[in-house]
């Protein structure tokens, strides 16, 4: 049984890289397109994007919550051809907070490969990654993006924060009236959030995420090219 658990665990690696590569196949070539959707909301994970996809899909065709249309953590823009282009929210939030809450759900290694970081080796956890210093987690996919959409007026970034108080503009973005039945609904405090690290642990953090920090404050400042050029200087370390 033993050795059974090995030999899956071998090959773990090519099939996640398999699945990746399909992934990022399948949003290059516009397959995407077959299916009409008026938003996507994209993220790279632990920032309550399940959230805002269940409600914005009371009153839109969004992608699926549950990611069974592998849209939910796409790696590179998707492409999609004529009317059937979709608007674009791309959901950023504190990296730390994120990388904690993909961690306490058991996810991080499967976001490794989801988001394209092919540098991570996928047995890795959150606190093996700590101790490497690298940032290599959520730059490669906010890089991609960034490139991909460097004129293009279909990507939203946008903070989990600010939802609340950028919801005019936000549903502005989709096209649906402020208020009444699409007001968000209240804010609840995250399990992430009240979780007890040691400041030496969070220490280490900071430091691994500190340019994805300053890429998504960019972002959220609306300085995407800059945003780009910092991903681009911090991936050819």
């Amino acid at each position: 049984m033993k050795l059974i658990i090995k030999i899956k665990n071998l090959f773990r690696p090519v099939k996640w890289t398999a699945l990746s590569a399909f992934r990022i196949l399948l949003a290059r070539t516009g397959l995407y397109s077959l299916k009409k959707r008026d938003v996507l909301i994209v993220s790279a994970g632990g920032v309550a994007t399940t959230f805002f996809i269940k409600h914005l899909s009371q009153f839109l065709e969004t992608n699926e919550p549950g990611n069974e249309d592998g849209l939910k953590h796409l790696s590179v823009k998707p492409r999609f051809w004529g009317a059937r282009r979709p608007k674009i929210i791309f959901v950023l939030g504190d990296p730390v907070e994120a990388a904690l809450s993909l961690d306490r759900r058991g996810y991080f290694a499967y976001h490794i490969w989801m988001c394209g970081a092919s540098k991570l080796s996928p047995e890795m956890d959150l606190s093996q990654f700590s101790k490497g210093g690298s940032d290599f987690l959520f730059l490669p996919q906010l890089y991609r993006w960034l490139k991909a959409d460097q004129k293009s007026e279909e990507v939203y970034f946008i903070d989990y924060n600010d939802f609340w108080s950028k919801e005019s503009e936000v549903l502005a973005f989709v096209g649906l009236r402020e208020g009444g039945k699409f007001a968000l609904p209240s804010r609840k405090v995250r399990k992430t959030t009240s979780m007890q690290i040691s400041d030496h642990y969070r220490a280490n953090l900071e430091k691994c995420f500190a340019t994805t920090r300053r890429v998504c404050d960019l972002l959220i400042e609306g300085k995407r090219d800059d945003a780009r050029r910092l991903c681009e200087e911090a991936l050819r370390r």
